[in-house]
């Protein structure tokens, strides 16, 4: 269950969902030596056929789509005939779009503001050092999961805010770890034997307080 795999993390904070390339490889020997890693494929025949399941078994998996599960991930997975999958977020895909939770972290820690007010939420956040800020992301966040789609959307045009767009296009070239594939990348990727899956369409959380035509968009949509 990982995100992303870079070969350099410039800023923890911001690239939290992103590994470094040498400690991913040290998981990826480890499970490789001591489990059967499979696909999804494989896990799908397997049991619809009742066999061969153990408890020995794994599947390597990528949430959202990032670029590098191509550029650094795919590389080794092949080098060493390892099986792997993607779930992508299919709104964001061959676009220049981030997702949330890097606008989130981006926003809140890269802000030179001290203290900022997020109308949205009618929330203040002190902002005067690290890890001020690290509560500040981690309060955000709880509330982004609990939230309905249309107050989501508001909250991220809050964050936004807190940095100037040529500001932002500073940011997003910096950790380009976050950028997400291209329909043709994920195209290559599946002919070239990685699984592709749905991890629906805007990366929306599917809780209780969502609109249910919301939740069938972004299950059936995504698939489609």
């Amino acid at each position: 269950a990982y995100h992303g795999v870079e070969e350099r993390i410039l800023d923890p904070r911001i690239q939290t969902l992103h590994l470094p390339l040498p400690l991913f490889e040290s998981h990826i020997r480890y499970l490789a030596g001591h489990f059967e890693v499979i696909s999804c494929p494989d896990l799908h025949q397997r049991l619809r056929e009742g066999r061969g399941l153990d408890g020995r078994q794994v599947l390597v998996t990528f949430d959202d789509g990032y670029r590098n599960n191509r550029t650094v991930v795919q590389p080794l997975m092949e080098s060493l005939g390892l099986p792997f999958s993607i779930f992508v977020c299919t709104d964001f895909v061959g676009t220049d779009r981030r997702l949330p939770t890097y606008l989130l972290r981006a926003a809140i820690h890269l802000t030179e503001a001290r203290q900022a007010h997020l109308e949205s939420l009618d929330l203040s956040l002190d902002l005067r050092d690290d890890e001020a800020r690290s509560r500040a992301v981690q309060e955000v966040s709880r509330r982004l999961k609990a939230s309905p789609q249309v107050l989501v959307r508001r909250v991220l045009e809050d964050l936004r805010g807190l940095l100037s767009e040529e500001r932002w296009s500073e940011v997003d070239g910096r950790f380009a770890s976050d950028g997400l594939l291209s329909w043709e990348e994920m195209v290559l990727m599946r002919d070239e034997g990685v699984t592709v899956g749905s991890h629906g369409k805007g990366h929306v959380i599917l809780h209780a307080r969502q609109e249910l035509d919301l939740v069938h968009d972004q299950i059936g949509g995504s698939r489609r």
